[in-house]
């Protein structure tokens, strides 16, 4: 569990957006984004309300098991990881959910501005939801990546894992025995970089995470948000006994100009504080353009059932 996430982690289940289907303080990530000179401008309106409305309402259509409404909030490139991997996936799984949603609601909500075209939100949300007669996994932290599509917004990846506490249990998601890497030239230049990271995070270093992740970038685990400079700081007063670790499944798809999604699958065998590390993960990394160079500006990952 690289990038240092792992430190305020427990094994819990998996749980993604069609569910059936910190210690440190949360990082001020939408005044680090507009400080972060390597991001584009800052669009005239900002579309934080604009985007938050929109996954409220896609909350709501998982709540009425409206596919068709999900047809037309997906983007074409839209990526997952876990029970689903593309738009047709989750659109199918909408549709088909089992589960009765009593209600849900999101909190604490917070953007990034990647670039002009593209949001990245995180919430936490709160749901009151049954499978099979047995009650979901909730609470739940997610993060969806909005892109421009005309005079509005559209999804382009969505993905959940449990908040710390989280009760109830989570749809079970088959884990992959042997993934397949993509073979593009993106996938395999970020695949490349999110292995050194993971090296890295074995070799209790920090080195190439530091230089090679934007100012602002930050993750999400269980308890939260962390900033860069927090996870720096942990991964060293903290560092965990990692003894392995496999990385496979690796695709990337640039879901808006400079902004590109890495999804991948990983095992690992070690500790962090004691508590034995999650065995099997869904990862994501998000990455945008600096120039030339692709550089992390979100990770986090979902434990395996």
């Amino acid at each position: 569990m690289r990038k240092f996430l792992i430190l305020a982690m427990v094994a819990m289940a998996a749980i993604v957006f069609a569910a059936c289907n910190n210690t440190s303080e949360p990082a001020n990530t939408e005044n680090a984004a507009n400080d972060n000179a390597n991001t584009a401008a800052k669009p005239a309106e900002d579309p934080k309300e604009a985007v938050i409305a929109l996954e409220t309402k896609a909350h709501e259509a998982w709540k009425a098991k409206d596919g068709k409404f999900f047809e037309e909030m997906l983007a074409d490139n839209f990526v997952g990881n876990g029970s689903y991997k593309d738009k047709a996936g989750l659109v199918k799984s909408i549709s088909e959910n089992p589960c009765e949603v009593k209600d849900v609601k999101l909190d604490d909500p917070q953007t990034v501005n990647l670039t002009a075209d593209a949001v990245l939100l995180t919430e936490k949300v709160v749901s009151d939801y049954t499978c099979e007669g047995k009650a979901g996994l909730s609470p739940t932290w997610a993060t969806t990546v909005f892109v421009k599509s005309g005079d509005g917004w559209k999804a382009a990846f969505h993905q959940s894992l449990p908040a710390e506490g989280a009760k109830g249990e989570a749809a079970k998601v088959e884990f992959p025995a042997s993934p397949t890497d993509a073979t593009d030239d993106l996938t395999k230049a970020l695949s490349e970089k999110e292995n050194k990271w993971w090296q890295e995070w074995k070799d209790k270093k920090t080195d190439y995470f530091a230089s090679d992740t934007a100012d602002n970038f930050f993750q999400l685990g269980a308890d939260g948000r962390t900033a860069k400079a927090t996870a720096l700081k942990q991964s060293k007063e903290t560092p965990c006994e990692v003894k392995t670790f496999k990385t496979g499944g690796f695709k990337a798809v640039e879901v808006s100009p400079g902004v590109a999604v890495l999804t991948y699958t990983a095992t690992q065998e070690g500790s962090c504080r004691g508590n034995a590390i999650p065995g099997k993960v869904f990862s994501t990394s998000v990455f945008v353009k600096d120039g030339d160079a692709w550089k992390g500006a979100f990770y986090m990952e979902t434990p395996a059932a």
